[in-house]
Parts: structure tokens; sequence; C-alpha cells
């Protein structure tokens, strides 16, 4: 249990053991909802450790508030709530039981049975959609300041259902659960073509996109963190990792729990700012590399304007902080990222994506302007 608890919560959580099958958990900068679907989780994957198949109605998730005299008072949560949790937990494999637990109020360890929650109406959850097969690529991502190629970013390059008939895919059609399956294979990808590299005593920087909605949810965020904690520490010093898609008017807790959460397994941290944005209050302080844009999440069309560029680096140098501009695909707008100093560039528009991560190499501005790299 307290391994499964260590490789699920994040760096600011906490969890103590009550009694001989009890655990307090708590998350200062999560939901309530969120610390329910993460504990579910836990429970889950302890029970199927052991028999191989878990039945979630009698999984027990209590809410835990202050009862006095240094008691605590635990509410169980009843069997529809554990089965809602459990869609956002990305569970899909459970059973239903066929008699429901209690549920009550105990204190410590003695339960109080009060009330017996009904099944009536409640549906198995639609099966998950056939597993993915995923390709990668590697963008060469070009870092200004030291006219050298220093990163590359790790990118599905296909995504195709595993089962005939293969269909492609857009990152539009996927599920939330596809989506986190997408964003685990390019980290694992990466770190495997990275160990590659290696093998050949060559190095180079790791770029590890992870998008809001991915990070922000209890699943992906638990899916996330595990990932990252099976890989080697050797690989964390070389590892760069963006969130992506933040929405506009994000709360500055929120960036900064996401932030914190990938901090400890990487190099660095940094973060997309919306198209447009003129607000930047919500990433200052709270431990990035660096914002950016990307030209991929502007509106269908317009590409990076001058003003946008400018204000993106006046309000990075106010923060002390990085920028970056991704999928770069016009050689006018590079060359206004250019002007705007931006310190690094990716996309098209710098060279085009390799199948393997090179060794960092050397690229001035004169090589990318040729018409061998830049794409008009």
């Amino acid at each position: 249990m307290e391994v499964l608890l260590r490789q699920k919560l994040g760096s600011t959580d906490f969890f103590a053991r009550i009694d001989d099958s009890t655990y307090l958990v708590t998350m200062p900068s999560t939901e309530p909802e969120d610390v329910n679907v993460v504990c579910l989780r836990v429970a889950y994957d302890l029970y199927t450790s052991f028999l191989g198949q878990c039945d979630v109605g009698h999984i027990n998730v209590c809410t835990a508030s202050d009862a006095g005299n240094n008691a605590l008072a635990l509410n169980p949560l009843p069997v529809e709530r554990i089965v809602s949790l459990a869609e956002k937990a990305g569970i899909q494999d459970f059973n239903l039981p066929q008699n429901p637990r209690s549920t009550g109020v105990r204190l410590t360890s003695d339960i109080d049975e009060q009330t017996v929650a009904s099944l009536d109406g409640l549906n198995s959850p639609a099966p998950r959609r056939s597993s993915l097969v995923v390709t990668h690529q590697f963008v060469p991502v070009w870092s200004v300041p030291n006219n050298a190629i220093t990163t590359y970013l790790c990118e599905p390059k296909v995504i195709m259902t595993a089962e005939a008939p293969q269909k492609l895919l857009t990152r539009a059609q996927l599920t939330e659960k596809e989506r986190i399956q997408v964003e685990l294979s390019c980290l694992y990808g990466g770190v495997a073509k990275l160990a590659d590299l290696g093998q050949k005593g060559a190095r180079c920087l790791l770029g590890i996109s992870v998008s809001f909605e991915v990070l922000g949810s209890p699943a992906g965020r638990m899916e996330f963190l595990s990932a990252c904690r099976d890989l080697s520490q050797e690989y964390r010093q070389y590892l760069d990792f963006t969130i992506t898609e933040v929405p506009p008017g994000v709360a500055q807790t929120r960036l900064a729990n996401l932030t914190n959460t990938l901090r400890p397994f990487g190099r660095s941290v940094s973060a997309t700012v919306a198209p447009s944005s003129r607000h930047f209050a919500a990433y200052q302080g709270i431990g990035l590399r660096a914002i950016g844009l990307s030209e991929q999440e502007c509106a269908d069309g317009i590409g990076l304007r001058k003003e946008e560029a400018v204000i993106l680096v006046t309000a990075a140098k106010a923060m002390k902080l990085g920028t970056f501009i991704s999928t770069l695909r016009k050689l006018d707008t590079l060359k206004t990222a250019y002007a705007a100093n931006i310190q690094f560039l990716s996309g098209p528009a710098i060279a085009p994506p390799c199948d393997e991560p090179q060794a960092m190499s050397r690229l001035t501005w004169k090589e990318v302007l040729s018409d061998k790299i830049a794409a008009v």
C-alpha cells in the first residue's frame, strides 16, 4: 500500500497509517474529488495485485473530518459514488457487487452502519476502445543564444488503432484515456531512444510535452507520475517537460501544483500561454524555466503575430523566465520570432523531424535560412 501511495502522490502530498487496514491521505493543493479518485485507484491497484480482479463495490474510501478529542470521523462513500469515481480514475474492468456493502459514519475503527446504498439504475461503463499503436518522431529545438540544436522533442508521428482494420486517428479524435496513453508512449519512447543515444557516447536533451488536460485530470496525473517514478534517475537530468494547452485565465495555484508535480522528475518545466494572452501573473514564481507559444494552438490560418511575440518576451523578462515558440511552419513567422529574441524555436521552419534524436549540434541563423533547412 505504501509503495503504491508513494507512486501516486505528489511532492506536496502526505499519508499516514491509522490502523492495520486504514491510511489517511491528504493532498493540500488538490480538489477533494480528485483526492477520492487517487485513493480509489490505489485501493483498486492493491486489490487487483493480489486477486487479479476487483469488486469496486467492496472498496472502502472515506472522507475524514475532525470529530474532536483527537478523533477522526470517517464517512465511507456510497457505492454509486465509487462507481462514478472509478470512471474518472480510468478503471474500466471492474465488477459491480452482488451484495452492496453498507455505508455510514465510523469514529476511528468503530463502524456504525446506517444506510445501504442502492445500485438501481447503475450500468457498467462502456468498454475501452482498443489499444493504440503509436510511432514517434523527434523535433529539433534550436537554442538561439547558443546557435545549436540542444533538445529533441518527442511527439507522436502516427496514431492508429491496434485492432484490424487499423484506422488513423488525429489528436482531436482521441478520448481522454487514449490521450493519456499517447502522451505516456512519448515519455517511454523518448527515454528509450535517449538511452540508445547514450550508449553511442552522445548526449542531447529530451523534450516531453504533457497537456494541461492530461496532467490536470486525476487519472492522467496518477499515470504520468507513476511512469516518471518508474524511469531511471539517470535520465532525469536530460528531461525538459512542457505543459501544453494551458487555458486562458488559469489559476496560479492550479498551474503551480502541476509544475511542482513534474519538477522532481526532470531538468526543468516550461508552460505554454494561450494565444493572445495579456495576463501572465499565474506563471510568476512557480518554478517554471520558460513560457511560450505554440502555433498549433493558434486559430486556423493565423500564425504568430509580431505583437504577440513582443508581449511574450516583455512578460518573460519581467518574470526572469526564458521564452520558446514551437511548431513554426513559415519563414515569415520564424523571422518574427527571431527578431523578437525568442530563445528556443522549433518546427518545420527550423528543421524537419527525425526518427531518432541526434547528438547536440551547431546551427547558425544563416544555416536556418538556407533552402536545405528552412521551410518557406
